[in-house]
């Protein structure tokens, strides 16, 4: 999967999570921290639940490549590193 639309797919998910937020309910009167403007307490809230696949995808996904070479190019080695682990990580999180 190329590494912009891997990331164009979580991000969204975040997004969409962000959006539900700590102000929005998702059910009755549960609420959560945003991932994207507090990623530390929404961590801190998943760890609560006992989430870990979702911890484990979410750090890598922090952790994800930016563009660092003339003209937005990304680090061939290292985003390839990151795609591969994100596979790996999506594809047990499946299984389990």
């Amino acid at each position: 999967m190329e590494m912009h639309h891997r990331d164009t797919l979580f991000g969204s998910s975040l997004h969409a999570i962000h959006r539900q937020g700590r102000d929005s309910p998702i059910s009755g009167n549960m609420s959560f921290p945003s991932p994207l403007l507090s990623p530390n307490e929404f961590l801190d809230h998943v760890r609560s639940l006992g989430l870990e696949s979702i911890i484990t995808l979410f750090q890598h996904y922090q952790q994800r490549p930016f563009p660092s070479s003339p003209g937005g190019r990304y680090d061939t080695s290292s985003t390839q590193e990151w795609c591969d682990r994100m596979d790996t990580l999506l594809v047990s999180s499946d299984l389990s």
